[in-house]
């Protein structure tokens, strides 16, 4: 007699894009895009701070995956002021999105083709100089208006950095940004 269970459907491999983060702002920012970009894939931000290593993102990993299967692609969102925490990541050897001096220097590329900023203070306050919706900006939160402008104009801050040139280029934030972009380009299809 023949059984009548049916097969299981095959499971396909699931994606996840973890974000190592540096900080709040950071994270805010990452949630920001995940919900914008309601992607079938996981994006899951995980603010480290300085106690990154790669024991640390190897167990982060380890816990977010399902199965064996599973394809988590690591980022790591972090200010490349400090030289400390440049070695730690570099151990790591994922894709770096760091910002020089801080993550303010890709939100200014938001609103203008280029950034000056030469320490963390003085990049916020060329973020709040640049446009009235930045003017209240605090770290560690968005407004719903920044939250807009940043995902209005994600492609064209992408585009600015990237036509930078090496040594003018802050930041490689728009690496995720590339990322996200091609999967949702693939889902599309």
């Amino acid at each position: 007699m023949m059984s009548r269970r049916k097969d299981a459907p095959k499971r396909s491999m699931r994606k996840c894009i973890a974000v190592f983060c540096e900080g709040q702002t950071e994270e805010t920012y990452v949630s920001m895009l995940k919900g914008k970009y309601r992607l079938p894939i996981q994006i899951i931000p995980r603010i480290t701070g300085t106690a990154i290593t790669p024991e640390c993102v190897e167990k982060h990993i380890r816990q977010i995956k399902l199965s064996k299967a599973d394809k988590v692609t690591p980022f790591f969102l972090y200010d490349l002021d400090r030289a400390d925490i440049n070695v730690k990541l570099k151990s790591c050897g994922k894709t770096l999105l760091g910002s020089c001096p801080c993550i303010e220097g890709w939100f200014i590329l938001h609103e203008k083709t280029t950034f000056t900023s030469c320490d963390s203070d003085a990049c916020v306050g060329e973020l709040k100089s640049v446009a009235s919706v930045w003017k209240k900006y605090s770290k560690g939160t968005l407004t719903e208006g920044q939250k807009e402008v940043l995902w209005n104009k994600r492609l064209m801050a992408s585009q600015s950095a990237q036509k930078l040139s090496s040594a003018e280029r802050h930041t490689t934030v728009y690496l995720l940004i590339n990322e996200l972009e091609k999967e949702k380009a693939e889902v599309e299809k």
